[in-house]
């Protein structure tokens, strides 16, 4: 015979005792794998969540550069803005004396003592 079969016992007790044995140690090497199994999920769905983190204050901070107006082009588009409305107020004051009266009032009264 083979050696294994040379080695187990011939008690039939003995036997179930030893197939008892070898399932438990099996049940617990197949706990400990599906715990290692829900550890590692756990852990690569924290890193999922962090990855995300990071892109997110990585494209807060640095974001696309078109994206990103500088401040000086900003103030040339306010002063371009202002330049318009004073355009058509100067238009409005010209048709309308009575009405550039009451605004050159209104200018007045919000200039403070």
């Amino acid at each position: 015979m083979s050696e294994t079969t040379d080695q187990l016992p011939t008690d039939i007790e003995a036997l179930q005792a030893l197939v008892a044995a070898a399932r438990a140690e099996r049940d617990a090497a197949i706990a400990k794998c599906d715990a290692a199994i829900v550890e590692r999920d756990q852990a690569l769905s924290q890193m999922d969540r962090l990855q995300h983190l990071l892109r997110q204050l990585q494209r807060a901070q640095f974001g696309r550069r078109s994206e990103k107006l500088d401040p000086e082009q900003l103030q040339l588009a306010i002063e371009d803005i202002e330049q318009a409305i004073a355009g058509d107020e100067a238009v409005q004051d010209r048709k309308d004396t009575a009405g550039a009266r009451q605004r050159a009032e209104r200018r007045r009264a919000s200039r403070g003592a």
